[in-house]
C-alpha cells in the first residue's frame, strides 16, 4: 500500500516543479486600466512575468501607456440643466478625481501548490499564497507599485517541546513591494525619471528578471515569505535605444545609511539584435554595476531571528518559526561549512545579460536570455571570495496556451581566500529546471516541473551534489 502511494506521488510529482523564484506578479488591474489583454505585456506570469516590449516600456513609464490617458483620468461631468449628463472627458489635476480608485486598481494573485516536495517533505497545499495588490497611475506622471502579500495559510509552525511542527493556526499578513516613479517626457523624446522603492533598483527596469538566470544580489526583498526592508532611490533616462540608470541602496538587509550603502548602475542598449527590430520584437544588452560596503556574505547565510538565537534559546523552544537565514540571491552560493561565518566589508559585482522577446511571431512566442555575473567581497576577517557565474533561459509558448521553460546555471569560477592567504577552490555542480506551463485562460495557468538545486563544498570529491524538488501547482490573477 505504502509503495503504491510512492509510486503514484512520484508519478505525479514527475511532472512537477516550477523555478522556485521568489514570487513578483503581473497585475490583473493593469489589464482593466488600459482594457488590453495580459499577452500584450507579458509573455506568461507563471511563475514570474516575463515581458514583450509593450510590457517593459509600460513599467519603465511609471505604469502609463504613451499618449493614452488611462481610465482614472476621464470623469463623468456633472449633469446639465436638462438633466442629460455630458460625455466622458479628461479630467485635468485639481482634486476633482479619485488617484487611485478601488475597482480599477485592485487585484490579486492566487497560488495553488497541488505538489511541491521541495523544503520539509512532500506537501499538498491548496490554499499555498494570495498576494493583494493596488497600484497603477496616480497622475499623468506619477505612478506606483504596491503589494501586500498574504503569506500563506496557517503559516507559522508550533515551537513548544511536546508539539514542534505542528502549526499553530496563526499566519503572516505583510506589506511588501513598493515603488513611487516619477517621470516625464521631453520634446525630444527622452523620458526621464526618479524612482522610490524598497527593492534593488534593477527592478524599476524590471532587469531582476528573468529570475533563475544567475542572481548574487537578492536578499529576500520582496516577493512573499519573511524578508528584509531596504530602501533605494534611483534616477533615469529612456531613450528609444538606451536605458541609463543610477541607485542609491541602503544596504542589502536594512535601511540605514549612516552605517554603509551600496551603489547600482545599469547601461541596456536596445535592439542589439540585428533581426529582432520589428514591433512586438526587440532585444536588450544590460550592463550592470553594483558594489558598496553594506551587502551580505556569498559563503555562508545569516542568521535574523524574531525570537532568540540557537543554540542559545530556552530548552524547548526553537526560532525557526519566527527567524530565517538569509541566502545571497536567487542562485546562492553558501558554502556546507558550519564554522565559516564572514562579514562583509566592501564588495564589486557586474552582470551582462542579452534578453530576447518575441510578443508574436506567427503561432509562436517566447522570451530568451543569458548571463554573465560576477561578484568580489573583502571580509572583515581579511579573508576574501570571488565568484563568477553564467546562466541561460528560455521560455516558449505555442498559440498563447503551451508552453514550457528551461534553465540552467553553472559556476564557471569559485574561490575563498582565507585571512592567512590561503586560496581553497569551492566546488559545485550544474544546477537548472525544466517546467510544462499551461493556459487555461489570459489570467489562469497550470505548472508542472522539476528543479534542480547545487551544493557548494570545499570538498574536490562531494563536488557539490545537488537537491531535487518537483511542483505542480495552478497560478490565478484576479
Amino acid at each position: 500500500m505504502q509503495l503504491s502511494i510512492r509510486l503514484g506521488t512520484l508519478g505525479l510529482t514527475l511532472v512537477t516543479s516550477l523555478v522556485f523564484a521568489p514570487d513578483a506578479h503581473a497585475a490583473a488591474s493593469f489589464a482593466r486600466q488600459t482594457q488590453l489583454d495580459c499577452n500584450a505585456c507579458h509573455i506568461g506570469h507563471d511563475s514570474t512575468p516575463l515581458f514583450t516590449p509593450l510590457g517593459r516600456s509600460f513599467a519603465m513609464q511609471g505604469y502609463g501607456l504613451p499618449n493614452s490617458k488611462p481610465v482614472m483620468f476621464r470623469r463623468k461631468a456633472a449633469p446639465s440643466s436638462d438633466e442629460k449628463e455630458e460625455e466622458t472627458k479628461p479630467s485635468s489635476f485639481g482634486g476633482d478625481y479619485l488617484a487611485l480608485n478601488l475597482d480599477e486598481y485592485l487585484s490579486a494573485r492566487f497560488v495553488s501548490d497541488l505538489i511541491d516536495t521541495g523544503g520539509e517533505g512532500t506537501r499538498i497545499n491548496p490554499t499555498g499564497r494570495l498576494a493583494l495588490f493596488y497600484t497603477g497611475p496616480i497622475t499623468e506622471w506619477l505612478g506606483l507599485w504596491t503589494e501586500i502579500g498574504y503569506l500563506g495559510n496557517n503559516a507559522l509552525p508550533s515551537v513548544s517541546q511536546d508539539n514542534a511542527g505542528a502549526t499553530t493556526g496563526l499566519n503572516f499578513f505583510a506589506f511588501d513591494e513598493f515603488r513611487l516613479v516619477a517621470t516625464r517626457r521631453l520634446e525630444s523624446g527622452r523620458l526621464l525619471g526618479a524612482a522610490l522603492s524598497n527593492e534593488h533598483p534593477n527592478v524599476i527596469g524590471q532587469f531582476n528578471f528573468p529570475s533563475n538566470l544567475p542572481d548574487m544580489w537578492f536578499a529576500g526583498q520582496g516577493g512573499t515569505g519573511r524578508a528584509l526592508q531596504i530602501g533605494s532611490v534611483s534616477l533615469y533616462s529612456l531613450t528609444e535605444k538606451l536605458w541609463a540608470q543610477y541607485g542609491l541602496v541602503t544596504g542589502q538587509s536594512n535601511q540605514r545609511i549612516d552605517d554603509g550603502a551600496n551603489h547600482y548602475i545599469n547601461l541596456a542598449f536596445n535592439n542589439v539584435v540585428p533581426w529582432v527590430t520589428a514591433p512586438g520584437k526587440e532585444s536588450w544588452l544590460a550592463v550592470e554595476l553594483y558594489g558598496g560596503d553594506d551587502g551580505l556574505p556569498m559563503v555562508n547565510p545569516t542568521r535574523t531571528s524574531f525570537l532568540c538565537t540557537e543554540p542559545d534559546c530556552p530548552d524547548g523552544v526553537s526560532d525557526a518559526a519566527l527567524g530565517f537565514d538569509t541566502f545571497v540571491g536567487f542562485t546562492p552560493g553558501a558554502v556546507d561549512d558550519e564554522e565559516l561565518s564572514e562579514r562583509v566589508d566592501n564588495f564589486a559585482s557586474f552582470k551582462l545579460t542579452l534578453h530576447q522577446a518575441v510578443q508574436a511571431l506567427g503561432r509562436h512566442r517566447w522570451y530568451a536570455a543569458a548571463n554573465i555575473h560576477g561578484m568580489q567581497q573583502d571580509y572583515e576577517s581579511g579573508a576574501e571570495a570571488q565568484r563568477l557565474m553564467a546562466g541561460a533561459m528560455w521560455r516558449y509558448y505555442l498559440d498563447r496556451t503551451w508552453g514550457f521553460e528551461i534553465s540552467a546555471y553553472t559556476d564557471l569560477d569559485y574561490t575563498y581566500t582565507t585571512p592567512a592567504g590561503v586560496e581553497r577552490e569551492i566546488h559545485s555542480q550544474i544546477a537548472g529546471s525544466f517546467t510544462l506551463l499551461m493556459q487555461l485562460a489570459m489570467n489562469v495557468s497550470l505548472h508542472a516541473g522539476y528543479r534542480t538545486d547545487t551544493r557548494h563544498t570545499f570538498d574536490p570529491d562531494a563536488n557539490g551534489g545537488t537537491r531535487d524538488s518537483f511542483r505542480l501547482g495552478l497560478d490565478y490573477n484576479f
